[in-house]
């Protein structure tokens, strides 16, 4: 295993981490997280405190699951098994932070994106390759 492990792991962790916080900063998540903040204020005053934090907590775990998935499946096999898993682990993703939180316009929001991303995939892996 520390032949796969590359020699300077604390300087990945932190690259890691840093692209992690930017890509936080993206507007989709930033408008999702809203959405939900708002969403419960009204209807679940008690859930709104926390959604932000469920929502982080919970799309980190699925980009490390996805990250994991991935780099396993580069491992074992090509790398359209891998691409096309990950609009399955989108979707999963995107359902549970809905139901876990309640907002309906997350969960369209996030099929829409999952349906698209997916053909987009599939369109790609049709291609015939060059020889």
């Amino acid at each position: 295993m520390a032949a796969i492990l590359p020699h300077d792991l604390a300087g990945l962790a932190l690259m890691v981490f840093l692209l992690g916080l930017r890509h936080g900063m993206d507007p989709d998540h930033l408008a999702t997280i809203d959405g939900l903040a708002r969403y419960n204020g009204q209807n679940r005053p008690r859930v709104a405190r926390g959604s932000g934090c469920f929502f982080s907590l919970g799309h980190g775990a699925i980009v490390t699951l996805v990250a994991a998935f991935v780099a396993a499946s580069l491992a074992i096999a090509s790398l359209g098994i891998g691409i096309a898993g990950l609009g399955i682990a989108r979707l999963l993703s995107t359902q549970a932070a809905a139901v876990l939180a309640g907002a309906e316009l997350a969960m369209g929001f996030g099929v829409a994106v999952t349906v698209v991303t997916s053909f987009a995939v599939a369109m790609r892996l049709a291609r015939p390759r060059p020889a």
